[in-house]
């Protein structure tokens, strides 16, 4: 039997995060499922997860935040991009625990291992002046922005947090100088029915590594011998779509007792739900799936 390829997160230690003070939990495995009542921390313990395999990059932390409407409301919390758009910022505080950002405070997410753990807190004066160094002159004001330090194992990062012009591009630059780990492969799937455009990008995916006839075999799960072939139609520039379309690509099934294929959808929300875990899974494959409410729209015996 070929030997097995090692767990990213063998155990796992969180502290400090959202709403989670401390939380050890001392064996993963290649499956594990987490089961509590609501409002435990069941959806706080993936997006853990999903801090870590990102090492800690700002995309994420960003959109974590965004995702649950922790903006600030403090009235300097605006932020220009490239574009000349306004745009409010995350609220800082909300990633550690209590709402407090304290400098002594400090996120930790990874194995139960200390030193293998990711480590997010805010980086003080000569943690920013570090940094300050490092860019052209006069592109941030240091006394108005806040910063994260997010280090792991002996990288670090500095992720400027404040009112500032060019939104993403000191990251990048300051990724690429620091030598950041890179990212673990790592797809998330919510609570909710997958958008056509979130499904689309995982069948392409899954048609670049095998092809579609991998897409069928989870709806042959629910429709058995029914389902001919799965397609995706339309495209992303198409000025006529509608919104539901998400960009005008859609998954189309060609049924056995239909003449024309059939918008997925139409099969109801357990045939959506089915080709998106599946495909993600497929997309994940040597990193991490995360499934909040991996039963929502799936009967049982399927």
């Amino acid at each position: 039997m070929a030997e097995t390829q090692p767990l990213h997160l063998p155990d796992l230690y969180i502290e400090g995060f959202l709403g989670i003070d401390k939380l050890s939990i001392p064996r993963l495995g290649r499956v594990t499922l987490l089961v509590g009542k609501n409002g435990v921390g069941k959806s706080t313990v993936l997006d853990a997860i999903r801090v870590y395999a990102a090492r800690g990059r700002y995309p994420v932390l960003r959109e974590l935040l965004e995702g649950r409407d922790e903006f600030s409301s403090d009235k300097f919390s605006i932020e220009i991009d490239e574009e000349n758009n306004t745009t409010h910022i995350p609220d800082i505080d909300a990633l550690f625990y209590g709402w407090n950002a304290s400098r002594s405070g400090c996120v930790k997410i990874g194995p139960n291992k200390d030193d293998a753990q990711l480590r997010i807190e805010i980086a003080s004066h000569h943690d920013m002046m570090e940094w300050f160094r490092a860019l052209p002159y006069g592109f941030w004001n240091i006394n108005s922005t806040q910063a994260l330090k997010v280090t792991l194992c002996k990288s670090k990062q500095i992720i400027p947090w404040g009112s500032f012009l060019g939104v993403g591009r000191p990251q990048q630059r300051l990724h690429a100088e620091l030598e950041v780990p890179p990212a673990i492969k790592c797809e998330s799937l919510g609570p909710d029915i997958l958008t056509n455009q979130d499904l689309a990008r995982f069948w392409d995916n899954v048609v670049l590594e095998n092809n579609n006839q991998g897409a069928m075999e989870p709806l042959r799960f629910i429709f058995g011998k029914a389902i001919e072939n799965v397609v995706v139609v339309g495209d992303n520039t198409s000025k006529f779509a509608s919104p539901s379309m998400q960009g005008g690509r859609r998954i189309m099934v060609k049924l056995n007792s239909y003449r024309r294929p059939v918008p997925l959808r139409s099969l109801g929300d357990g045939a959506s739900r089915m080709l998106g875990v599946s495909m993600a899974f497929t997309s994940s494959q040597d990193g991490f799936l995360l499934i909040d409410e991996v039963e929502n729209g799936i009967h049982h015996s399927v």
